[in-house]
């Protein structure tokens, strides 16, 4: 069974029909890339998926179940986590704290347990910490935990908010391209870090991606989005060869001149 399934997924914005007649179907363990040039609506297709913004129409289904009206932390609690093109970090709040928040929407503990410092709460408090430590361990950033968010250098930011996502504990990552800002020596390690991250925490990854040599290395498959339609499906050779996709990104004037 898919791990992810959306049927005729369609986001209207007044009379401008940002993502139409969107279908993907991602199996468990699978890297699936979803390009296009600037403004093919591959953000918005990611929101549907997120939970962000409601479709207009259609379907998506996650395990099997719709999760069409779920707010995002619900979503989120389902078991698909995403990170932004622009990353999202509590700024001023230090590496350790900006992990442990993610854990927190099953903290397991009420209100009056917090402000009483009951035992469930330290208890629950102590684990959260111990896992975020953990995580940031496996990301190579536990030396950097009390570290200020904002002051970490770009690269460290994109794997801490990466180890932020995973502290929910997802079965779907969607990475919204990961390798912005990245040199092509930075955008070589991210494969492979994707690649240990997919293989580690046994997930199933979906990424937009504007660099193609990151799109190309590591995903078994490839939506190609423009101006809102998929004109194309398949592997990385057939992608690249698709007239339709060359069209897309360099223009017919480009490919007939």
């Amino acid at each position: 069974m898919p791990i992810l399934e959306a049927s005729g997924v369609t986001r209207r914005f007044g009379g401008l029909t940002a993502v139409n007649d969107f279908n993907i179907s991602i199996e468990p363990g699978e890297v699936i890339g979803l390009i296009g040039p600037n403004g093919a609506g591959k953000t918005t297709a990611f929101n549907m998926l997120s939970g962000v913004l409601p479709p207009s129409e259609g379907d998506i289904r996650f395990e099997g179940k719709s999760i069409i009206g779920l707010k995002t932390h619900k979503v989120t609690q389902r078991g698909i986590a995403r990170t932004f093109q622009n990353i999202r970090l509590f700024a001023d709040l230090t590496v350790l704290d900006n992990v442990k928040i993610a854990s927190h929407f099953r903290c397991g503990y009420t209100m009056a347990e917090a402000v009483l410092r009951a035992p469930r709460f330290v208890r629950r408090e102590a684990e959260i910490e111990r896992n975020a430590i953990d995580l940031l361990g496996i990301f190579g950033l536990a030396h950097l935990k009390d570290e200020v968010a904002r002051n970490l250098p770009y690269g460290e930011q994109r794997r801490m908010e990466i180890a932020r996502a995973l502290a929910t504990s997802p079965r779907l990552l969607l990475l919204d391209e990961p390798a912005a800002g990245m040199n092509p020596q930075e955008s070589l390690e991210l494969v492979e870090f994707i690649r240990f991250v997919r293989d580690k925490f046994d997930l199933t990854v979906l990424l937009i991606e504007h660099h193609m040599d990151v799109v190309m290395s590591i995903c078994q498959r490839i939506l190609v989005l423009d101006y809102g339609v998929t004109i194309s499906k398949g592997t990385p050779k057939e992608i690249q060869s698709d007239p339709r996709v060359i069209e897309a990104y360099l223009g017919k004037e480009v490919e007939d001149g």
